[in-house]
């Protein structure tokens, strides 16, 4: 497409340039036609070719799964936690559901499903899971991540570190808000698909087709886009029909000897660029959903099958060459008159008269046809490209000026020399849910609704701990997840956490959200203070009465609320003081080692776990693995179930006095690693059971009357009782991160596989559990494991 736009721009720009040519230079050097990339280096992170929100019209929405499927899945995975017996019980009362109760709520279910097409089936459950629980966040809700300790010198003074923190979280805002973040794409073989040329296609993708195409973009049948695209592809790979490749090779000749024109190589063709590229798209789009509609009106085939089997590179020329022949020369000379109006002193030009036609006719067309192919779009989606631009054009203005301002007062809150208060109502926010909302409305009762008002309403909280924890994994665990529990916020999103030794974490707040956008904030600012820092040593904050920005919040305190906050001080000391944290770090095993063998790391790091618990316990317990379902529109997370038939069947075979030899413990592993690869991909997919299953439990209990046998049998609350409830920390910008246990019984394990190492953080409660026991027995296994698969 943007040959075709290149070639087409070239011939007016030789007739036009030739005749204009110091007007328009003239006429660049007195307007802002140019953007500026100095303001753009402030603020934002950086500036995404494909909007933020691009594809999130036409995500897929969460599926429901099959009921007998969920039913199959439960079994399997109870079978591997139950006695004979106990099975037997279970699998009763889950025929008796199947066929019964069970029927009528996944009708339900769908039913509800099919009303709310804004949202996913799970969405709303899932928030009332965490917002109607009254336990308190921390602990229970709240996990952190470390950034990495800042090695170069004089970086790591916690001003320092705070302000380029703070800065680089403004310009991840800006990014975000001005849509110029880069979307987050699971790249399944990302050498072949994460690349400029996928980016170039999709920015021009209407919102409501952009996840379809994406999916038509695999190169590989095990890759996350499908179809090849593009001229070039069909010319290279050479695996299109001969007809295609004929047509497709008289395309690009077409163009030999040209010398073709970026799109966007000067600023001159951009305005010019963007109406005609603007009203291209639109022709073109037309004409797609014209296909479209002609295909599937005669036949039952819905949109997928569409672009698989009845839309090929052929029919993308074809069209596009078609449309271009309704890019009018009418429509070029209005779009360079606008251009000129500002760049030429408002002379009118003989033969650039404006376009009498109105484009909306076509937007109505578009919307008309995707409207009846069941599609949920208007015309504001066809038109909001032209709208990104304009934006674009007049960015706020941010300079260092600002930023050595926000250095300012930064270093004033941190001199601050006040004595902490004697009553912290931070406390508060640590309490029984119930116990805080009553303070917090005494609070207001009491005059403190403005001060109370800036906290809900600032993006996030800095904290500075008068604290250093070294390289010390104890004190960095409860620094970082709890602390003193009174200068924290922990209703708040997010809070970043300095010590003065210069350590910095992330402790956020589980329900707004999961792992990949609280990932996508901490990836990005950490590399951008590592690569962009605003502040360096030797800055010198503006010289400005830091005290007229930054404003202390007072509180008015009852009697009564005082004494609330001595209670809720006692109860935190109390909740905190059995927490216990061990640390594994070793070489052991690695993810290059697992891909030398051919075996998931995050497989084998999760038969570790199995193995670590049989070993110190002799049996196998629930186990959870949360996997994000991201890539559906509001998709939360899917619960992945590692304690499988296969992994209890190697945890017994290496728990002998005798053990098997490599090459069958090796088959074991194999096996392992390919059941838990499945079960991955059925939970990212949206097809595990955990979740069909809770929404189908919600729905019968909003009915009342008694529950299924299903949901009131002990199994049920078994599987549900997480004793290891695990967590990987994907991200190499991670050094530390951790999280408390689920149920006070268990062990809380975030992990981590990196090229070359493993690393455990185990939290438990004493003295429920012994986690220095299991830290050694998962090290044994780990061994067991690598053995196994290096020696023949």
């Amino acid at each position: 497409m943007l040959l075709t736009h290149s070639k087409i721009i070239k011939v007016q720009l030789k007739q036009i340039l030739k005749t204009v040519k110091g007007s328009v230079v003239r006429g660049l050097h007195t307007t802002s036609i140019y953007t500026s990339s100095v303001q753009d280096d402030y603020r934002y992170i950086h500036r995404s070719k494909i909007p933020t929100m691009h594809f999130q019209k036409s995500l897929l929405r969460l599926p429901i799964p099959d009921l007998d499927k969920t039913c199959t899945r439960y079994l399997r995975s109870q079978k591997a936690l139950l006695s004979d017996e106990e099975y037997s019980a279970t699998k009763r009362a889950v025929d008796q559901f199947k066929e019964g109760s069970g029927m009528d709520l996944h009708a339900q279910l769908k039913q509800k499903d099919k009303a709310n097409k804004h949202t996913s089936y799970i969405s709303d459950p899932w928030f009332d899971m965490y917002l109607s629980d009254r336990v308190p966040v921390v602990l229970n809700y709240n996990p952190f991540m470390a950034f990495h300790p800042e090695e170069r010198p004089g970086y790591s003074d916690p001003v320092i570190r705070a302000t380029n923190t703070l800065v680089s979280s403004l310009r991840y805002m800006c990014t975000l808000r001005d849509s110029v973040l880069e979307p987050v794409v699971y790249h399944l073989n990302p050498a072949k698909s994460d690349n400029q040329r996928f980016r170039n296609i999709m920015r021009w993708m209407p919102t409501s087709l952009a996840s379809y195409a994406a999916y038509a973009l695999k190169v590989k049948k095990n890759l996350l886009f499908k179809k090849r695209s593009g001229i070039h592809s069909v010319v290279r790979h050479g695996k299109a029909a001969s007809s295609d490749k004929c047509a497709a090779q008289a395309f690009v000749d077409e163009f030999k000897g040209e010398v073709l024109a970026s799109p966007n190589s000067t600023p001159l063709i951009k305005p010019m660029d963007q109406q005609v590229i603007s009203n291209f798209k639109k022709l073109y789009t037309k004409s797609v959903f014209q296909r479209c509609f002609e295909v599937t009106s005669d036949a039952e085939l819905i949109l997928r099958e569409f672009w698989r089997n009845h839309f090929n590179i052929l029919n993308c020329i074809t069209l596009i060459d078609k449309e271009w022949q309704g890019v009018t020369s009418r429509l070029l000379n209005t779009a360079w008159r606008k251009l000129w109006l500002a760049c030429v002193f408002q002379k009118d030009i003989a033969g650039f008269e404006e376009d009498p036609d109105d484009p909306m006719h076509i937007v109505e067309s578009i919307v008309s046809l995707e409207k009846s192919m069941g599609l949920d779009v208007s015309g504001q989606d066809v038109e909001e490209r032209n709208f990104r631009f304009s934006f674009w054009a007049t960015p706020p203005r941010w300079d260092t000026a600002g930023v050595l301002k926000e250095h300012a007062c930064i270093s004033y809150i941190a001199k601050d020399q006040t004595p902490p208060p004697k009553y912290p109502i931070a406390i508060f926010s640590s309490e029984n849910r119930n116990t805080w909302a009553a303070c917090r409305a005494e609070l207001l009762a009491a005059g403190n609704e403005a001060a109370l008002n800036a906290i809900d309403c600032a993006a996030f909280n800095i904290v500075f701990d008068d604290v250093e924890v070294g390289s010390q994994p104890e004190k960095i665990f409860h620094t970082f997840l709890y602390g003193n529990g009174k200068n924290r916020w922990f209703d708040k999103s997010f809070s970043v956490i300095f010590t003065s030794d210069g350590q910095g974490a992330l402790n956020f707040e589980h329900s707004w959200g999961d792992g990949v956008a609280v990932m996508s904030y901490f990836n990005e600012v950490a590399k951008d203070v590592q690569e962009k820092p605003s502040i360096h040593p030797e800055s010198v904050p503006a010289n400005i009465d830091a005290s007229q920005f930054v404003r202390r919040l007072e509180f008015n305190l009852t009697s009564n609320l005082e004494a609330a906050i001595n209670k809720a001080i006692q109860t935190y000391e109390t909740n905190i003081s059995t927490l216990q944290v061990n640390v594994l770090e070793s070489k052991i095993l690695s993810k290059n080692l697992c891909k030398k063998y051919k075996v998931s790391p995050d497989a084998m790091m999760q038969l570790g776990f199995q193995v670590a618990y049989y070993l110190q316990h002799g049996m196998v317990v629930a186990t959870y693995e949360s996997c994000s379902t991201a890539a559906f529109k509001h998709g939360r997370t899917e619960t992945i179930r590692p304690a499988t038939l296969e992994t209890t069947e190697f945890a017994k075979a290496v728990s002998r006095s005798q053990l098997p030899s490599n090459a069958d413990l090796k088959k074991l592993i194999m096996e392992c690693s390919k059941y838990h690869g499945m079960l991955t991909k059925e939970a990212a997919m949206g097809q595990g059971f955990d979740r069909h299953l809770f929404g189908l439990r919600k729905l019968a209990e909003a009915q009342g009357g008694r529950m299924p046998d299903l949901f009131i049998d002990p199994a049920y609350a078994k599987i549900n009782h997480n004793i290891l409830s695990t967590s990987t920390l994907p991200s190499a910008a991670i050094s530390f991160g951790g999280f408390a246990p689920v149920v006070r019984d268990g062990f809380g394990v975030g992990y981590q596989i990196q090229d070359d190492w493993l690393g455990l953080v185990l939290s438990s409660y004493h003295p429920h559990r012994d986690g220095a026991g299991f830290i050694e027995c998962a090290e044994k296994a780990y061994k067991i494991i690598h053995d196994a698969l290096t020696n023949p």
